[in-house]
């Protein structure tokens, strides 16, 4: 990263060093200034695919799939994640990869009936013992 600021007359853009603040221009005489202020920085894009399968007529995808960049934030970095639903053949794959190494950090590969108490489908937590009078 490159970060600089410069000052200058505000009239004819010589250029003004030092502490003194509305000193007249040495060239113009002017008193006004201009600041031009720099800040660099580099920014990367991510890029991923998502696709769904419907049949005509149903609103639920028979297919779900994606394969997108997704942050770990325990590891501080980013990962690719790859997400497959297969309704009709009952299939469930998960499996998230250090695009760096090729690292499997975390795999799931198992029916799509047995993939249940994960996410929005977890129980919340047990309800305290009654109480009896």
């Amino acid at each position: 990263m490159d970060n600089g600021h410069t000052r200058s007359c505000g009239r004819c853009g010589c250029p003004i060093s030092g502490d003194v603040k509305r000193a007249p221009c040495v060239s113009c005489g002017a008193t006004t200034l201009r600041y031009k202020i720099t800040v660099a920085t580099t920014v990367s894009a991510q890029a991923g695919v998502r696709l769904k399968g419907r049949r005509k007529g149903r609103t639920r995808p028979f297919l779900d799939s994606m394969c997108v960049p997704s942050f770990c934030r325990r590891l501080g970095k980013w990962m690719e994640r790859l997400l497959v639903i297969d309704r009709e053949r009952d299939c469930y794959l998960e499996r998230v990869t250090d695009p760096q190494t090729g690292a499997v950090i975390h795999a799931c590969d198992e029916p799509l009936s047995a993939h249940w108490g994960h996410g929005s489908a977890r129980s919340s937590s047990p309800l305290p013992p009654a109480r009896t009078s």
